[in-house]
C-alpha cells in the first residue's frame, strides 16, 4: 500500500474535495484517513461512509473499494509501517502552519500540495514549497494541483515540481453533496479528465527517501573523501548544484575584499542556505535521505561562501594547525600532535581557489610568477602558500591558527 499527505498551508483550499474526488480514480483499495474528529467529518458526507478508528489491524483487513478512518488532530504519526500490496492511503487534513505535518509527510513519503488557483494560492504555495525547501524534502516525491478557480488566472512555475490545474466544474459540489465524485459521476468532463490525470502522475509518484523525525541542523563539516560509500556521487552531485549556486548567486561583481569579511558571510549565508535547499530540493536518489540533504546544504554554504573542505578544521577550537601537503594529504594539529585528517579536496584546481580565496582580499596574487605567498586570515590565522613549480606535488597550504587560551607549564608538560 502507498500512502499520500494532502497539504495545505491551511484549510479552505479544497484539499478534502479533491481528496473525495481522488478516491474514485486510484487502483486497488483506497483508505481516507482524515485527521480531525469524526463527528465533524466532511469526508463522510461527501462519500457517504461511516468512519472507523485507525489502527494497523484496520488497514491489514482492508478488502473494501473505500473505507474511512479519522484521528485526532492530535493523533502521533502510526509507529507501524504501511501494509503490502495495492491500494492507498490518503491522508487528509495536513497543513503547514499545524505541528506534526512534518512527521506525517515522512509517514506517508509522498505529497499533494493542493491550493485555489488564484494569487492568494499561488503566494499560500510558494510559502509551502519554500518551507518544504527549508526542511529538506525532495520535490519528485511531490505535486501541486490547483483545484478550480473563477475566472480561472496564470499560476506561477516551480522547478522540478509537476503542477496540474483542475478547471471549473459549477455541479462538482453538488455531485459531491449526493455522495457521487465528479471525477466519477461526470467522466467526460474537462474536470474529471483533468482530475484523472493527477491521479495517473500520483500513481507514478516515487517514495521520499527513508525519513527521520525531526528538523535536521547540521554543522558545517568536509567534502567526505572521494571513493567512501556515496562520496563520488556526492562529489558529482556537489559540484553540479555549486556551479548553478555560483552562476545564480553571480558573485563576480562582488570585490574580493568583501568576500572574506564576517559581514558579508553574515548577510548572505541565509540567502544561499535557500538556494542551495532549492537546488537540492530537486534531486532524486536513494541515498538523499533529509540528514544527507540538510548536510549538503551546509557543505555548499561552505564551498560558496567560505575555504570549501577547511571550515570544519577552522571551525574546530583544537585544531591549531592545519597542514595541506596535497589534494587528498591534509593533517591537523591537536594538542601538539599531528594526525592525518579525513578532509580532502576534490582535486588540486579545488585547492587552488581556496588559496586564491585566502590571497585575493590582501591585494597578493599567486600564479607561476609568484608561485609563493605569506598572508593572514581574518581572525589573524598565519597563511603560506606555496604553489608549481616550486611544489612538487601540486599546491600545498599551512595555516596557523592562534588559540583562544593560552597554555601554562602545567598542561604543557601533562599533555607530553
Amino acid at each position: 500500500m502507498k500512502a499520500l499527505a494532502l497539504i495545505s498551508q491551511d484549510g479552505g483550499g479544497g484539499r478534502t474535495f479533491l481528496a473525495a474526488n481522488l478516491s474514485s480514480l486510484l487502483k486497488g483499495p483506497v483508505a481516507l484517513l482524515e485527521l480531525g474528529d469524526a463527528s465533524s467529518s466532511e469526508l463522510s458526507l461527501h462519500l457517504g461512509l461511516v468512519s472507523r478508528p485507525f489502527s494497523e489491524a484496520s488497514l491489514n483487513s482492508l478488502k473494501e473499494a473505500k473505507s474511512l478512518f479519522s484521528l485526532g488532530l492530535g493523533g502521533s504519526v502510526p509507529a507501524f509501517a504501511l501494509p503490502g500490496g495495492e491500494g492507498w492511503l490518503l491522508v487528509d487534513g495536513l497543513s503547514t502552519a499545524s505541528n506534526g505535518w512534518e512527521a506525517w509527510l515522512e509517514w506517508c513519503g509522498r505529497g499533494l500540495l493542493v491550493e485555489r488557483g488564484d494569487l492568494v494560492g499561488g503566494r499560500r504555495a510558494s510559502r509551502s514549497l519554500r518551507l518544504l525547501d527549508e526542511r529538506h524534502f525532495s520535490r519528485a516525491g511531490l505535486c501541486l494541483a490547483w483545484t478550480p478557480s473563477f475566472p480561472a488566472q496564470p499560476m506561477p512555475e516551480f522547478p522540478g515540481l509537476t503542477a496540474y490545474a483542475l478547471p471549473e466544474f459549477p455541479r462538482a459540489a453538488e455531485r459531491l453533496a449526493q455522495a457521487l465524485p465528479a471525477s466519477q459521476s461526470d467522466p467526460s468532463t474537462p474536470f474529471a479528465k483533468a482530475t484523472k490525470a493527477l491521479a495517473q502522475a500520483i500513481e507514478l509518484l516515487p517514495a521520499m527517501p527513508s525519513r527521520i523525525t525531526d528538523a535536521v541542523t547540521v554543522a558545517p563539516v568536509a567534502v567526505p573523501e572521494t571513493g567512501t560509500q556515496g562520496g563520488d556521487q556526492e562529489e558529482s552531485l556537489l559540484r553540479r548544484c555549486l556551479d548553478s549556486l555560483r552562476q545564480e548567486l553571480n558573485l563576480r561583481k562582488i570585490e574580493a575584499t568583501e568576500l572574506t569579511s564576517p559581514r558579508f558571510r553574515e548577510n548572505w549565508t541565509p540567502k544561499t542556505r535557500q538556494m542551495a535547499a532549492v537546488l537540492l530540493a530537486q534531486e532524486h536518489a536513494s541515498w538523499l535521505t533529509r540528514e544527507v540533504r540538510a548536510d549538503l546544504v551546509e557543505k555548499l554554504v561552505c564551498l560558496v561562501l567560505g575555504l570549501g573542505p577547511l571550515e570544519a578544521l577552522l571551525a574546530d577550537p583544537q585544531v591549531t594547525e592545519i597542514m595541506v601537503n596535497s589534494h587528498d594529504q591534509v593533517y591537523a594539529e591537536r594538542q601538539g600532535k599531528l594526525a592525518l585528517s579525513p578532509v580532502k579536496f576534490w582535486d588540486d584546481a579545488q585547492l587552488l581557489q581556496v588559496i586564491e580565496r585566502i590571497v585575493a582580499p590582501l591585494g597578493r596574487r599567486i600564479d607561476e610568477s609568484s608561485p609563493r605567498v605569506d598572508a593572514r586570515l581574518p581572525d589573524g590565522s598565519r597563511v603560506n602558500a606555496i604553489i608549481p613549480p616550486l611544489a612538487l606535488k601540486g599546491p600545498c597550504l599551512t595555516i596557523r591558527k592562534f588559540s583562544q587560551k593560552r597554555i601554562s607549564i602545567e598542561e604543557m608538560v601533562r599533555s607530553g
